[in-house]
């Protein structure tokens, strides 16, 4: 179980860094929720309220969309460039979400739309027949962006029933909606929080892995090093491929044993004096 752990740790610490190198807001919170709303000024619950209704409407009926609703470039973080080119950022912001989201993908600028994902042409042809938003007040944009939902999936073949009230938050979907208090910061409140936390999470995890680092006796040399992790006593990459490939995965379950074995030796020179 240790052992299992102290992999899965590792793990965390080689994939979270890449998964969170965007720097875009959009990216992270449609991770967790269905839709990303602009910052400021804040969102009108009327208007947030109908998107959580069509988003969920479309899931439910099997035609999942997330939505990025861009009111300025203070929305995009480090890529303000995309700021009125919502096709080019609905690329960008797919790539970024490949690992977490494979579904359709839809953006809302006051100039317009963007899709990214596997989109019909009677779905691309429904948005594309859509007026732009009214204006780059966040309401009309929130607003265009469910009367685009419906009418995605509208053309998919879909009916959708918006009477019903969205799902309530869960951990295991998307977050669809949120108390009218916790959406004054555009809606994007849960979503941050769960980064915070898995941020938190992967500290204590690199704590943990320096703590137990610091208790190996020091090495000569990266040969050494390699050797040990290897679990062999010879120069590092003998008896091994060139490039060590076929054996990641044995190396690393025999530094976690090692690892293991310290912490049992660690017991009993405890348990020792009190004998």
């Amino acid at each position: 179980m240790r052992r299992r752990l102290i992999l899965s740790l590792l793990a965390m610490l080689i994939i979270a860094p890449a998964a969170h190198a965007d720097g875009d807001p959009a990216s992270d919170v449609l991770v967790f929720k269905a839709f990303f709303l602009p910052y400021a000024p804040a969102t009108p619950e009327e208007a947030r309220a109908r998107l959580d209704a069509a988003t969920a409407a479309a899931a439910r009926a099997g035609y999942e969309v997330r939505v990025a609703v861009i009111a300025g470039p203070g929305d995009l973080g480090v890529v303000p460039q995309f700021d009125g080119k919502p096709q080019d950022y609905a690329g960008l912001l797919g790539a970024e979400l490949k690992f977490a989201y494979q579904g359709v993908l839809l953006t809302v600028m006051d100039d317009g739309y963007g899709l990214f994902g596997s989109v019909d042409p009677p779905v691309r042809a429904a948005v594309t027949a859509l007026p732009k938003p009214a204006s780059n007040e966040p309401a009309d944009l929130v607003n265009a962006g469910a009367d685009a939902v419906i009418a995605m999936a509208t053309a998919a073949g879909k009916t959708l029933d918006l009477t019903l009230p969205p799902p309530a938050a869960t951990a295991t979907g998307p977050v669809h909606g949120a108390p009218a208090a916790a959406t004054d910061d555009g809606g994007n409140t849960t979503a941050i929080a769960l980064i915070a936390g898995g941020t938190v999470a992967l500290l204590a995890a690199l704590g943990v892995l320096l703590w137990v680092a610091r208790r190996r006796p020091p090495v000569e040399s990266t040969g050494d090093l390699l050797a040990e992790v290897a679990g062999e006593g010879g120069p590092a990459g003998a008896g091994q491929d060139p490039d060590g490939s076929e054996r990641a995965v044995d190396d690393l379950d025999a530094a976690a044993g090692a690892v293991e074995g310290d912490l049992a030796e660690g017991r009993r020179d405890r348990e020792e004096p009190a004998r």
